[in-house]
């Protein structure tokens, strides 16, 4: 080679082969994000907050709380807002004190309410601490929708529906 010749390295292709068949694409896993939470219904049943199925809120409060109290008020004079939802109120208290409460505000016995009583310790490992009430949306398949922490007017929960 004489000094002015310069070598480029060239790169070569390898031979084309044959495209792999495609794997079959699985289906995404549903995202729920309702809690394996154990529920003890008014009737005495017992479910998971999973096993919940449609549109469901989830309301907790304790009885004697004066913002839960207020809360449940203005969610009882607007049930019909509500008419796509599943409302599960749920406390760490009594079932009877529960009942009072219901019929009290009058949303014992509507078709689209249910209280159930969950334990402290299962509350806080699946939600952690909050305040009393806290309002947590759901959408079809358990998919988290918004969280009211706090008292909070009615019209902002059902502006989230």
């Amino acid at each position: 080679m004489d000094a002015g010749t310069r070598t480029v390295a060239t790169e070569t292709t390898p031979p084309a082969q044959s495209p792999e068949p495609a794997a079959e694409a699985s289906p995404a896993p549903v995202q729920n994000d309702l809690p394996e939470m154990p529920l003890l219904r008014s009737d005495g049943t017992q479910t998971t907050a999973r096993s919940l199925t449609g549109n469901v809120i989830l309301v907790f409060f304790l009885p004697d709380c004066d913002h839960c109290q207020r809360e449940a008020r203005q969610i009882g004079n607007n049930l019909n807002a509500f008419k796509d939802y599943a409302l599960y109120f749920v406390s760490t208290a009594p079932l009877p004190e529960q009942e009072k409460f219901g019929k009290e505000y009058n949303l014992s016995g509507q078709p689209n309410v249910s209280f159930a009583q969950a334990s402290p310790d299962e509350l806080y490992k699946h939600f952690g601490l909050f305040p009393t009430p806290t309002v947590y949306i759901y959408r079809e398949g358990g998919r988290l929708v918004k969280v009211f922490r706090d008292e909070t007017p009615v019209e902002q929960i059902i502006a989230a529906l």
